[in-house]
């Protein structure tokens, strides 16, 4: 099995999935302050990588799309993501007065 084809660990989903990790229990990743330092946490759903994996092939995600929280106050989680392009997500900001819900 080719990692880098299917998702594994070289993937660009890995590294979205590492990347929302570190910026909910890292406090030196620069982007801390605004996701685990106002309370952001990652759904235990989340704990491994592979399913993590699976909720987004099963939710339509292809690499160029951003992981987003539907609800920007609440956690990384099935319930609360979806797949977005980074239009749609800048529109989906705390500090967008026209966010649509």
């Amino acid at each position: 099995m080719n990692k880098v084809t299917i998702g594994g660990s070289y993937s660009a989903l890995y590294s979205v999935y590492g990347s929302m990790k570190d910026r909910c229990n890292n406090p030196r990743n620069h982007a801390f302050k605004n996701y685990g330092g106002r309370g952001i946490k990652i759904s235990p759903k989340w704990d491994s990588f592979e399913a993590f994996r699976k909720f987004a092939l099963e939710n339509g995600y292809k690499k160029g799309l951003t992981i987003d929280r539907i609800d920007v106050n609440d956690d990384y989680g099935p319930e609360n993501c979806r797949w977005a392009t980074m239009k749609e997500q800048q529109n989906n900001r705390r500090n967008n007065r026209i966010r649509k819900e």
